[in-house]
């Protein structure tokens, strides 16, 4: 798996060293893309390997450009990756997935939620409810509890999900769900504070709607992977896991887990009560994305309902859209695949009344009047209907909308279907991104692999380059620099030479001793040993090397 993929820097990823590509895994395992402080990842690394070897390893990735550093405070140093790097590399240190289920190994209960509608017919919805009900702002600048209930009933996100992702319960008074609304509208540009009211920002609004709908929904799910997912360590390990399961193919949740449970290591205090595979497949669920289903051994497995691949570029291709279908009792059927745009425009003037594969809206009198009082005229109510189905409209339907338009009164002055447009500043995210520094002061100071073992000349080459017999006292004098330095030491124990991790000094009854551990060169599994001066011949400091590109 190491031969041949690329990294952001643009070098191949068989070109870090061994050390360094592990050194990269346990940062992602215990930080994910959040700030972390050296010492944080020195205390996170493994017994086998010591501190120095670590912190030259770490260099190694700051040289490659993996790992980026910050100034915080009085000179606080944070690191961290970033949520692109972490997506990127995240197959290729932890490339394992689970096999797939067969279809008849799947069934159906009553206990498995149902999928949502996707995403972005959700927000479609919800958005629509803001402009039927009223955007205005009260003194506290926030919506009316009118219009948050009214578009809440359009949004299937879970509240659990908060805890999982790490969100603020009740984030600026609103409930989580219109929260993360709001939240994703501001980070896409399609709202704008005007006054003391909400408006479209019309010119992105437009761009949006005129995605085909698997653009729109790959979009979102990037969003939700590369930013909601990011804001812990857990929910990234596993959004970056499944976001590269098959489309379509069912995968037992228990096998996901506990492929995360072997990332795990070194994860942080404070575990959610659900697993992370679970959890994020709730999420997902809630979204429209995923599908859960039973298997017949008494299990619980998942599977995409869209493609979900974050190292493969958007297609930009266009793609074709499904004509709407009107019938004479003024039923109007949307495919799936059908034009955003539409659906906006049929959110404008009929009533949803069916939301699943196939939607249903219902042209009624209430519906058109409440169009034309927003200063939509008939004619180009009837204009968008035979575009967007290309056919001619049922004389019936002809008929009911000349009808239910008479004597309705504009409180607007627009006659579009379109968005209204808004002058304003753009609305701001309500959430906080924890994996974002660059508001922090870069820091491009990098210390050489010699700055990291001060006093280095000092000491004798042959201390450091050669295997000897030395003086207990001089044994001594290598350890402690040995310790001071975080370096390991190798040692001829029995005529074999070994790998020895200092951890401390012991002394007692005018004798000394050293703890710490052994790992033999043949293997990297370590075994804490104490040892008096008297139980190894020659010794050598080992100095970390560092590798550049």
């Amino acid at each position: 798996m190491l031969n041949g993929p690329m990294s952001h820097s643009g070098f191949p990823a068989d070109s870090l060293s061994a050390m360094a590509l592990h050194t990269l895994a346990i940062a992602m395992r215990r930080f994910g893309a959040l700030p972390f402080q050296e010492e944080q990842l020195l205390r996170a690394g493994r017994a086998d390997y010591s501190g120095a070897e670590y912190r030259i390893a770490f260099l190694e990735l700051r040289h490659a450009g993996l790992i980026t550093a910050v100034r915080k405070g009085w000179g606080e140093k944070l690191y961290s990756i970033s949520p692109v790097t972490y997506f990127y590399w995240h197959p290729i240190l932890f490339p394992g997935l689970p096999l797939p289920v067969e279809d008849n190994g799947i069934v159906y209960t009553g206990d498995h939620p149902e999928p949502s509608p996707p995403l972005g017919l959700q927000l479609l919805h919800a958005i629509a409810e803001l402009v039927r009900t009223g955007m205005k702002l009260t003194a506290k600048g926030m919506l009316t509890k009118r219009t948050v209930e009214k578009s809440t009933r359009h949004l299937f996100l879970r509240e659990e999900a908060a805890d999982f992702l790490s969100f603020p319960h009740n984030a600026a008074g609103y409930p989580f769900p219109i929260a993360v609304m709001l939240d994703m509208a501001a980070r896409m540009n399609l709202l704008l504070v005007q006054d003391s009211q909400l408006a479209l920002n019309e010119h992105a609004f437009r761009q949006w709607l005129e995605r085909p709908a698997l653009h729109r929904e790959a979009e979102l799910i990037r969003m939700w992977i590369e930013v909601y997912a990011a804001r812990t360590s857990r929910s990234a390990d596993a959004a970056a896991l499944m976001s590269r399961l098959e489309p379509s193919s069912w995968y037992r949740l228990d096998d996901l887990d506990l492929l995360l449970e072997c990332h795990a290591y070194g994860m942080q205090d404070g575990v959610p009560s659900q697993t992370p595979a679970r959890a994020w497949c709730g999420i997902m669920v809630s979204l429209g994305w995923m599908e859960e289903a039973s298997t017949i051994d008494g299990g619980r497995a998942c599977r995409w309902l869209y493609r979900c691949a974050l190292s493969e570029p958007a297609d930009v291709q266009p793609m074709a859209t499904e004509s709407i279908r009107i019938t004479p009792n003024s039923d109007i059927y949307v495919p799936p695949l059908a034009a955003t745009r539409d659906r906006w425009q049929l959110e404008m003037v009929a009533e949803r009344v069916q939301c699943d594969v196939m939607t249903v809206y219902r042209l009624s009198a209430k519906s058109i009047s409440e169009a034309c009082g927003r200063g939509i005229q008939c004619k180009d109510i009837v204009c968008f209907l035979e575009t967007s189905s290309g056919e001619p409209l049922p004389e019936t339907v002809q008929y009911a909308i000349d009808g239910w338009g008479q004597g309705a009164t504009a409180s607007h002055t627009s006659s579009s279907l379109s968005p209204h447009a808004g002058d304003g500043r753009t609305l701001d995210p309500l959430f906080s991104d924890p994996t974002q520094i660059s508001h922090l002061d870069q820091s491009n100071e990098m210390p050489t692999a010699e700055s990291l073992f001060q006093g280095l000349n000092e000491v004798p080459l042959v201390w450091r380059s050669q295997m000897r017999v030395y003086h207990p006292s001089t044994r001594r004098e290598l350890l402690e620099r040995a310790l001071n330095w975080r370096i390991p030491v190798n040692l001829t124990v029995s005529g074999s030479v070994v790998r020895f991790i200092p951890e401390g000094l012991e002394e007692g009854n005018g004798e000394w001793a050293v703890t710490g551990r052994v790992r033999p060169h043949s293997g990297t599994e370590t075994e804490p040993v104490k040892l008096s001066p008297d139980m190894w011949d020659e010794m050598m400091l080992v100095i970390p090397k560092l590798r550049l590109h």
